[in-house]
């Protein structure tokens, strides 16, 4: 009896091992995060700014990060940088790096992304848990040439927090009060008939 039960206490040390949040051992981690994109983007000829637009929209920051030859693709609403990782910059729980992509030809300086994540946990399948994670992130890019013509592109990322329970309980009794206050003041069929 004593065999089974110290066989059984291994089993759920071991298991529970497991559960907690790690690295992961595959090939790929990514994940996506949704929120607040904004943009700008200026546009220059021979080094005279000709044209500029700016704008923010719901959108995504995604991250994808080969752990065979440590190269990282970061990408924010339309926008992508590609580049090198030193080390595999995902932990447990969070990440924080910098992306150097690679420069367009005969364009530098190069692209850079920066970006700051944390999330649940690393599956085992290398997708990310992002679920009530933050994420935050920007990329520059100079696409002007020698000539000083083309565009300069900056946009940023960050998840929209969500409502509190507390939140959305107020807000719940709110629409129960106006509601109740509304059918207060409405004449009732039945006291027209008196």
């Amino acid at each position: 009896m004593g065999t089974k039960a110290l066989g059984l206490v291994a089993a759920l040390a071991f298991f529970s091992a497991l559960s907690l949040p790690r690295s992961s051992s595959a090939q790929d981690v990514y994940g996506n995060w949704d929120g607040a994109v904004t943009f700008s983007i200026d546009e220059f000829q021979g080094g005279v700014l000709v044209g500029s637009s700016s704008g923010a929209y719901y959108g995504e920051m995604s991250l994808d990060y080969s752990t065979s030859d440590h190269l990282l693709s970061m990408t924010i609403g339309e926008f992508e940088i590609i580049g090198y990782q030193q080390f595999d910059p995902f932990g447990p729980n969070s990440a924080t790096g910098t992306v150097f992509g690679d420069h367009f030809p005969g364009f530098p300086p190069f692209p850079i992304g920066n970006f700051s994540v944390n999330y649940q946990s690393v599956l085992p399948d290398g997708s990310i848990n992002t679920s009530n994670g933050f994420a935050a992130g920007d990329i520059f890019i100079n696409a002007a040439g020698e000539a000083a013509t083309g565009e300069v592109i900056f946009t940023s990322f960050q998840t929209v927090p969500e409502p509190s329970s507390v939140a959305l309980a107020g807000a719940a009794l709110l629409l129960i009060g106006i509601f109740a206050w509304m059918r207060r003041f409405r004449p009732r069929p039945w006291s027209m008939l008196t």
